[in-house]
C-alpha cells in the first residue's frame, strides 16, 4: 500500500434492524452516496454509491453513466476529503 491509499477504508456489511446496510469508517452509506475509489489506473475517483442490497451483488460505483465498477470488499474506498484551499 502506497501513501496515496494510506487514508483509506473499505465497505463492511453490516446487518440493521432493516436488513443489510455497508458502512464506511462507521458511517452507514446510503444509496446516492457520494464517495471516493481508488484504482491503479485513476487513483481517487469520486463516485457515486449504488447496492441493490441482495447480499449476493456486489455494490457499484457509478463513475459515470458509462463507466461503474462493481466494490470487491478489498477496493479502497473513502469518504470524500474536503476541498483545500
Amino acid at each position: 500500500m502506497n501513501d496515496q491509499t494510506k487514508l483509506t477504508g473499505h465497505l463492511e456489511l453490516q446487518h440493521e434492524s432493516s436488513g443489510l446496510r455497508h458502512y464506511l469508517d462507521g458511517q452507514p452509506v446510503h444509496a446516492g452516496s457520494l464517495i471516493e475509489v481508488f484504482t491503479e489506473s485513476t487513483g481517487w475517483t469520486p463516485a457515486r454509491y449504488e447496492w441493490s442490497f441482495l447480499e449476493s451483488r456486489p455494490a457499484t460505483a457509478w463513475i459515470s453513466d458509462e463507466e461503474i465498477v462493481d466494490l470487491d470488499p478489498d477496493m479502497p474506498v473513502r469518504w470524500p476529503r474536503p476541498a483545500i484551499e
